[in-house]
């Protein structure tokens, strides 16, 4: 049985409706349900069975359209966030997060979020339609009346009206679908999350795309989604063009509230008129069944006009509720699923996003305000963790699984896996560059400087009389408590009088940390060298030093800049007895295999003692508070006798800004330009403010927040033992202070630096690097001139 639209019909119609249009009016004949006997066998029930879904009267209801665009759109969004449900949940969080309650709530929120984004295109589709029936009865009902003619007209409108519903609907499907399956797909290939500043980049930067590192599997797996998307669209909208009952303006959703609404609330004596509240209340439009015998007469029934008072308010109530319903339906409830994501924890909200809804809402579905926001009067902690001897190839998540250089002989190992956890949930810049070694990257990252030019480095001896604005003078003016540890002794290079003399007030180093230990862990005298070696030459081992770290910043709830020292074979016998992952491949048949094992395992218990920090932190509320800076302080290349022969292994290390519900869509996204130490001072000043009065610094970095155009930008790294180097974008091009001597290669393809670039650069290209090298010479020149005539800050050396 079908609804019918009671209207008044044209005075020819009946002669020329279209053979379609008249099957609207016929009734199906359908098998009864007590056809169906249930005691039939089996291979005869069957076919009734099959005949009578067939021939159900659920196909032919009006809403079967929006019914079928949502199940289908639902249906493909839910796809394909079950197919990475387990990437997003590992992207951003750990095995132990992949909990039945947290994807359940990931799945929910997600189809929330699925059920607006398909209202928002159902929407689209349901004006697009109204707009064709509109356009094409007022072409039905122009020009003259001749038979011929008006057939003409009606196979053009019928054309036309078929490939504009054609193209409307592939095109809107594709807009809708495919910037959440990129973001599916990135997730799975990539480990990042699509937005329009993806497409934005790749547009600017194009003429570079065709050297990006892509895989061929990356590229077929484009390809396969691509076709799924193309394949669904082209069913969707030929499904559209070619069914009658997939037009949505046929079923008005907003009426149909109402409707209902309002037969729950009429009395039983309003009822009478045999539910059809429509046309008791003298409304025009309403759904009936009909036979075949009086669908014809009913049809040409006139469309009754209010006529009463009673009518008139009747109608207007009406209206005013299905104007409420659209409300609620395109304001309400996505306003309801904002704050939902909002406020769930980071984890869910990100696993749970809707790419295209959250691009469509200028990405509001993030769990946080405006990225780096914060309370002027409730200023977040801030921890600058150097990691000892942290090389930039130690990390599988930065280098990537494409390892240009096969810096991981073809293994799938990472040695930092919790450090590449907390990466993916911050922003990581996988071209940092240092300059060695431990003293010298200080001076770059607490005062934004190129080190001392010397083989004495700029700590040396304290340096109580030069004056110095950096991290420690930015948060004290900004009423932070600051506070230098490390696990090693403070004597080291003179830091036990240049650490205090410069900013910070509280300074520990390892016989402060021996004495915490004791007091605060239970550790006894005996066991810091007996059988249980919870220490070694250098200081405390790092599990003492993040349990210490995360213990004050518990207390005090106040900035803390932590340092870490680790060597490769001291270790403490908890962890010497421990179960280690296999490194074998990545040290095997080398000549100094055991150094290379000894430091990756290394590397690996400082990294997990960093994972339990940071996951304390979060456990105990702190890490909402509080930006943690990840930087190694240079790194090291155990493979090679003299470590610093091997540059690029020594001076590139990894970083990381964590910041907890402050990234907003930045959260995952990996800088590929070049950075230095030296940029991490006005990187922090731009994100918590700089103080208010004089704040006087001669550095020479940038704020990592601002952006430029890949490879505009160049940083200098330099190991004074050896050599310096001045790098852009992915090249590297390293001199002496003096001498025409230079090598250029690629740092990302060429780790060992095997293939110089220099000589097969253009005359021009070749003197643009040598210019930046001139540059570098002169800012370690006036740096090594500041520092040994004691005018740092001065606006010239003659007047200090």
């Amino acid at each position: 049985m079908r609804g019918v639209l009671h209207g008044i019909p044209d005075s020819h119609d009946d002669s020329i409706q279209e053979e379609d249009e008249r099957d609207e009016l016929l009734d199906l004949h359908l098998v009864d349900n007590d056809e169906v006997d249930p005691e039939e066998a089996p291979t005869e029930l069957r076919p009734k069975i099959l005949h009578l879904v067939i021939d159900a009267d659920l196909w032919t209801k009006p809403w079967m359209g929006w019914c079928s665009t949502y199940a289908l759109l639902l249906l493909f969004f839910s796809i394909y966030r079950w197919s990475a449900l387990g990437d997003l949940i590992s992207m951003y969080g750990s095995v132990k997060d992949s909990a039945l309650s947290l994807r359940v709530g990931v799945l929910f929120l997600g189809f929330m979020e699925d059920v607006v984004c398909t209202t928002y295109f159902a929407c689209v589709l349901w004006i697009f339609d109204l707009v064709k029936q509109a356009i094409s009865v007022r072409c039905k009902h122009q020009g003259g009346r001749q038979h011929a003619a008006f057939e003409k007209r009606r196979r053009i409108a019928r054309i036309t009206c078929k490939t504009a519903t054609f193209l409307m609907s592939w095109l809107l499907f594709v807009a809708t679908v495919a910037p959440f399956v990129a973001d599916m797909l990135l997730v799975r290939l990539r480990e990042m999350r699509f937005s329009f500043d993806i497409v934005t980049m790749a547009i600017n930067e194009s003429e570079y795309i065709s050297a990006a590192p892509i895989a061929t599997e990356e590229f077929n797996a484009g390809y396969a989604n691509a076709a799924v998307v193309v394949i669904v669209a082209t069913v969707f909208a030929l499904g559209r063009t070619e069914l009658r009952r997939a037009d949505l303006a046929h079923w008005d959703p907003t009426h149909a509230v109402v409707h209902a609404a309002l037969l729950q609330l009429t009395t039983p004596s309003s009822r009478l008129c045999g539910n059809k509240l429509d046309q008791c209340s003298g409304h025009g439009y309403k759904y009936d069944k009909l036979t075949s015998d009086e669908g014809k007469i009913k049809s040409k029934e006139a469309v009754k006009v209010p006529n009463s008072n009673s009518d008139v308010k009747t109608t207007l109530y009406r209206r005013a509720s299905q104007a409420a319903v659209l409300l609620l339906g395109l304001v309400g409830f996505p306003m309801f699923v904002v704050g939902v994501s909002s406020s769930s924890s980071p984890l869910v909200a990100y696993s749970a996003l809707n790419a295209t809804l959250n691009q469509l809402f200028r990405q509001i579905l993030l769990p946080s305000q405006e990225e780096f926001k914060q309370d002027p009067d409730n200023p977040p902690n801030v921890i600058v963790l150097a990691v000892e001897s942290f090389r930039y190839h130690d990390s599988r998540y930065l280098v990537g699984q494409e390892d240009p250089s096969n810096l991981f002989k073809g293994s799938n190992i990472t040695v930092t896996p919790n450090f590449d956890r907390w990466a993916k949930r911050g922003v990581a810049f996988r071209n940092m560059w240092s300059s060695s070694p431990t003293s010298r990257s200080l001076e770059s990252i607490l005062f934004a400087q190129v080190p001392y030019d010397s083989v004495a480095t700029g700590t040396a001896g304290g340096k109580e009389d030069t004056e110095l604005s950096g991290l420690p003078q930015l948060f004290s003016a900004k009423g932070y408590e600051t506070y230098f540890t490390t696990g090693c002794a403070l004597n080291y290079d003179g830091w036990d009088v240049f650490i205090p003399s410069h900013g910070y007030e509280n300074v520990w180093g390892r016989v402060q940390m021996w004495n915490l230990a004791e007091t605060d862990m239970g550790i006894t005298p005996d066991q810091w060298d007996g059988p249980e070696k919870r220490r070694f030459p250098w200081g405390v081992h790092d599990d003492v030093s993040f349990q210490l770290v995360g213990d004050l910043l518990l207390n005090k709830t106040k900035e803390q800049n932590g340092r870490i020292h680790e060597p490769f074979h001291d270790r403490p016998t908890w962890y010497a007895e421990s179960e280690k992952p296999d490194f074998t491949a990545l040290y095997e048949g080398l000549e100094r295999a055991d150094t290379v094992k000894n430091y990756l395992e290394m590397r690996y218990f400082t990294d997990m003692e960093l994972g339990k920090f940071m996951d304390r932190m979060e456990a105990e509320g702190v890490l909402n508070d509080t930006i943690v800076v990840i930087v190694g302080d240079h790194g090291r290349a155990p493979e090679v006798r003299n470590s610093d022969t091997r540059d690029v292994s020594v001076t590139r290390v990894p970083a990381t800004i964590v910041a907890e519900g402050r990234l907003g869509s930045s959260v995952g996204l990996v800088i590929d330009d070049a950075v230095e130490h030296y940029d991490l001072l006005n990187t922090l000043a731009d994100i918590t403010g700089v103080p208010t009065g004089v704040f006087v610094q001669n550095g020479v970095g940038r704020s990592l927040k601002r952006k430029i155009p890949f490879g505009e930008r160049v940083v200098f790294s330099n190991n004074p033992t050896r050599k310096m180097s001045v790098v852009r974008g992915h090249q590297r091009l390293r001199y002496d202070r003096v001498g025409d001597s230079v090598l250029l290669h690629n740092a990302d393809t060429d780790h060992d630096m095997q293939v110089d670039l220099f000589p097969n650069l253009t005359r021009d290209e070749q003197m643009e690097w040598l210019a930046w090298r001139d540059i570098g010479r002169d800012i370690s020149r006036y740096y090594l001139e500041r520092w040994d005539g004691k005018c740092l800050l001065a606006v010239n050396c003659t007047d200090s």
